[in-house]
Parts: structure tokens; sequence; C-alpha cells
């Protein structure tokens, strides 16, 4: 049923933003080439660290580059893979044609509502075509392997 509404949300957002002349199969595409970089883990244990990699990509759709410099280790899982997360939702804004770009052209409070809508329609389309958790079971599995 969720994944449905979401492909019918998506449908919807497609719509408009082809008024727009944005490609939103295009701008997934992308999405889904960019790579995002891992670097080591925040753990200690190099076979906690194999768990928490596997776990990571899980939650997160997309192409991975693996050996980026930097000292994470006092990062918590959780905060780590939104971080990710995060990044990964500001890229699809930017392929979008940025909102803000968008909204200074159409002042109407609705036509802003609808474009805000459209890019969650779209960002969760992008997680389900990848089999990845959408919403709150995104951070309800988190959560739960966190508890574990």
């Amino acid at each position: 049923m969720k994944t449905e509404l979401i492909e019918n949300a998506y449908t919807s957002a497609k719509a408009r933003y082809a008024e727009s002349g944005i490609d939103t199969d295009k701008v997934l595409e992308e999405l889904q080439a960019t790579p995002i970089g891992f670097p080591c883990l925040p753990t200690a244990d190099a076979g906690q660290t194999g768990k928490d990699v596997e776990k990571a990509m899980s939650l997160l759709g997309g192409t991975f580059r693996f050996g980026q410099e930097g000292d994470f280790s006092s990062i918590p899982f959780a905060a780590f893979v939104t971080g990710i997360r995060s990044e990964q939702k500001k890229r699809l804004v930017e392929l979008l044609g940025t909102d803000f770009q968008l909204q200074e052209k159409d002042e109407k409070y609705d036509r802003l509502i609808e474009l805000g809508s459209s890019v969650e329609a779209v960002w969760n389309f992008f997680h389900i075509r990848n089999g990845v958790p959408v919403d709150e079971d995104f951070l309800s599995e988190i959560e739960r392997y966190t508890r574990s």
C-alpha cells in the first residue's frame, strides 16, 4: 500500500516537473550514478566495521566509493548514515533545478507547497526503487540496528 502511494505521488511529481522541462527519470539516473563517499565507519572493531558498511549500504540508494580520508570514529552510526542521506537529498534538489529558483519564479503559496511535496515524492520513489526504507521505516531500521 505504501509503495503504491509513493509511486502515485511520483507519477504526479514527474508530470509537474515535466511542465518545467525537468525529466525526473534522468534526474534519478544521475542521482543513482553520483558516488557516495564512504570513509572509515565510526567503529574501532574491524568486524563491526564490515557489518556497519553492509547496513549503511542497505539504507542508502546509489553508487558507493570507499576509502575517503578522515577520522569518523567519534560519529555515531545513526548520525553518519543520516548525514550521508541528507547529502544525497541535497544533490537531488540540485539535480531537480533547485526548488529555490523555482520558488522565486512563482510566489503563489500553493505552488510552493506543491513543489515541496514533489521533491519528497521523487526522493521517496528513489528509495523504494532501490529497495531502501522510506521515512519512519528508515528511522525505525536505524534504531533497530543500533540497539542490536
